[in-house]
């Protein structure tokens, strides 16, 4: 089952005022071989065959959409075209991490449950297409919430979620939310390289290898810790737990609950179950 999500990066609408009778030259960054490319509009194909980079297509002025197999991938964008355009297709990958980066913001809830955004930032020039593990905490009853990236699956992995096969576009970030509870009431994870900003909306009674400081939110001051490396933080929680009010609705690891939706962007048909 492939979790999809939106790759903004592969979803270009290019909005201008038609005219009639230009030219679109297709680029193919870092791939030298033919491609097939379908050209649509909103009611016909008005282009279908085999190309290759600095291919040129005469159009006349019109939304159109641009369909590129190549890899086992269907590349898509969305143009509206009113002159001649070059629209290029970045078809290069690498599952080296060493190009991305990762923060998370995490909220710690008084019942112990912890909300947390990951943000994935891909510097490179190169398609991410790899695993990627995130160090957690002790946790219970993990969910992943939503994302706007996508990924083959998740699991828990010796104190780490692990996205299986994520996708990340060149130069581009997206961003993946879950949601947990402290299996006790402390927060300890080894995040490398990897940032934290800590948002409690508990006490918290020890830490270390975070920096606290305050920062203006709403016209008022909230307190937050931020850090990487080796990360500790005890936290006092009511007790016993109130999960009956919940403020987050968690689920069994045994059952991801994800909404799938259409996007624009690379699909690799060959690799769904």
């Amino acid at each position: 089952m492939r979790f999809v999500g939106l790759s903004l990066v592969f979803l270009i609408l290019v909005g201008v005022q038609p005219t009639e009778g230009y030219e679109v030259s297709i680029v193919l960054k870092n791939y030298d071989g033919f491609a097939d490319l379908r050209v649509k509009n909103e009611s016909t194909t008005i282009f279908e065959g085999r190309i290759l980079s600095g291919q040129a297509i005469s159009l006349p002025a019109g939304n159109y959409t641009f369909e590129l197999n190549a890899l086992g991938k269907v590349f898509i964008k969305i143009l509206r075209v009113e002159k001649n355009e070059t629209l290029a297709f970045n078809l290069g990958f690498t599952n080296s991490s060493d190009f991305l980066g990762i923060r998370i913001h995490s909220v710690v809830f008084e019942d112990a449950t912890v909300e947390e955004i990951i943000i994935i930032s891909n510097g490179a020039d190169l398609n991410f297409e790899g695993d990627l593990r995130i160090p957690l905490p002790e946790v219970e009853n993990l969910q992943i919430i939503s994302t706007n990236l996508d990924f083959l699956d998740a699991s828990l992995d010796e104190n780490a979620i692990v996205f299986r096969s994520l996708l990340v576009p060149d130069n581009a970030s997206g961003t993946i939310r879950i949601a947990y509870i402290l299996s006790k009431s402390a927060m300890e994870r080894d995040l490398g390289g990897k940032r934290i900003i800590i948002v409690p909306l508990v006490e918290v009674e020890e830490f270390s290898g975070l920096n606290k400081t305050f920062v203006e939110m709403g016209g008022g001051k909230i307190l937050v810790f931020e850090g990487s490396g080796n990360i500790y933080a005890k936290f006092r929680f009511a007790k016993p737990f109130p999960f009956s009010l919940l403020s987050i609705p968690l689920i069994s690891l045994a059952v991801f609950m994800i909404f799938f939706s259409k996007r624009g962007g690379w699909s690799d048909e060959s690799r769904r179950p």
